[in-house]
């Protein structure tokens, strides 16, 4: 091998050890918001996807992905002050399906505390019941390839919005 062949060689390995280390630890970074609750009930969302496909709308939604890492909010839920009195209930059919790494949809509850929805491989039906203010509905992932699947039931005085900002 010449001088030359030699020289890419090795420019080629240091582009690809510094391009890969970066994104590496952003997405190491956020994959630890996975077990931390506190950083999965913050308002603001933290995450990277090495591919997405799909959007939730008003009524529920289907969401494929690789390379996910970190917490995002897919939608919101509006309970008014008479809806909770009313012993009004949001219900969730919800499909994970992770066949590699972890994901988890949580609700994350208008006074902040986190409540497990599904985790990895599973569907189920839950029933969150109203209560005054917003709570949000957030997927969460750790090295996670998948697809997530809600679709909704809300009794009156429950709203819930498809969070717009997914990029």
């Amino acid at each position: 091998m010449g001088n030359r062949a030699w020289r890419c060689a090795a420019a080629a390995l240091v582009l690809s050890l510094a391009l890969g280390g970066c994104r590496s630890g952003a997405a190491e970074e956020k994959g630890k918001i996975y077990s931390d609750p506190a950083k999965i009930a913050e308002a603001g969302d933290s995450f990277t996807f090495a591919h997405k496909e799909g959007k939730p709308d008003d009524k529920g939604g289907k969401l494929t992905y690789r390379g996910f890492n970190g917490a995002i909010t897919l939608w919101t839920v509006e309970g008014r002050e008479d809806s909770a009195g009313a012993g009004a209930k949001l219900k969730l059919v919800s499909k994970l399906q992770t066949p590699k790494g972890h994901a988890k949809l949580v609700y994350i509850h208008p006074d902040g505390t986190v409540q497990l929805l599904l985790e990895d491989q599973i569907e189920s039906e839950v029933t969150v019941p109203a209560e005054k203010g917003t709570g949000r509905i957030k997927l969460v992932g750790q090295g996670a390839r998948g697809s997530a699947e809600v679709t909704f039931t809300a009794d009156d005085g429950i709203a819930v919005h498809a969070v717009e900002e997914m990029e």
